[in-house]
């Protein structure tokens, strides 16, 4: 199951970095750069894959590495979902 999870993250991780790439390649983004239908189908692009990589993380990936570890607890989840650990 982890190692889904990971594939499915490195995949929207690749996804996102060739959209990134490009949109850096534009330079300085302006207003203009809405009026693109091509450049705003790229953003699109790259916001999709940036939203469900944190969805990913959030809800399933924190959650499933505590459980194999054995440590998966619901103050953990919540901790590893917020960013926080057991140290603060």
């Amino acid at each position: 199951m982890l190692n889904d999870l990971l594939g499915k993250a490195d995949l929207h991780i690749a996804r996102a970095g060739k959209t990134s790439a490009e949109i850096r390649s534009w330079g300085d983004l302006s207003v203009e750069i809405f009026t693109d239908s091509e450049k705003v189908k790229t953003i699109d692009s790259f916001m999709y894959r940036f939203i469900k990589l944190q969805d990913l993380v959030g809800q399933k990936l924190c959650k499933t590495y505590l459980d194999e570890v054995g440590e998966f607890q619901d103050r953990h989840f919540l901790m590893c979902w917020i960013g926080w650990n057991d140290s603060r």
